[in-house]
């Protein structure tokens, strides 16, 4: 996986976003199949006071995956893979984008108040398929964060 922090320029011509995390589909390691096979991807671990603006997660299907008959992955946060996007396919049949909120838990920011919480991708192979089998794949997941420690204002 690979992150990217965007520059003040980057940020403003991307709506606000902070953040770029690539996954591709060597990321997908996971052998077992459905449930079995879930895999989480930390993209960014948050420290007490980090803010997340949900509404501004944007998913970019850039490559399909390939290979498997299903596959569906959500982004969240630890403990609630959902929060941000949810249930998107990344099959060449399924969309290239996914808006913030679709089949979401919650588009309110999130605020951390305890350590240990990550934005997360969880990524869901089908029941006869296993992550680690595709050849093909690269997805864009775009984020807004606020993090305490870049909020330094002297006032």
């Amino acid at each position: 996986m690979e992150h990217y922090k965007l520059t003040a320029a980057q940020s403003a011509a991307n709506n606000g976003r902070t953040d770029l995390f690539v996954v591709g589909h060597a990321d997908l390691t996971a052998t077992g199949s459905g449930a079995a096979g879930l895999q989480t991807i930390t993209l960014a671990t948050l420290a007490v006071g980090d803010e997340v603006l949900g509404s501004k997660t944007l998913v970019e299907v850039k490559t399909n995956i390939n290979v498997l008959a299903a596959i569906t992955m959500g982004v969240g946060i630890t403990d609630d893979n959902q929060r941000f996007v949810g249930n998107m396919n990344l099959l060449a049949a399924g969309d290239e984008y996914y808006a913030p909120g679709l089949n979401a838990t919650s588009l309110a920011p999130y605020i951390t108040t305890a350590t240990g919480k990550a934005i997360e991708a969880k990524f869901w192979p089908g029941a006869a398929d296993n992550l680690a089998a595709a050849t093909a794949g690269k997805i864009h997941i775009w984020a807004a964060i606020s993090r305490v420690n870049e909020r330094d204002i002297q006032t």
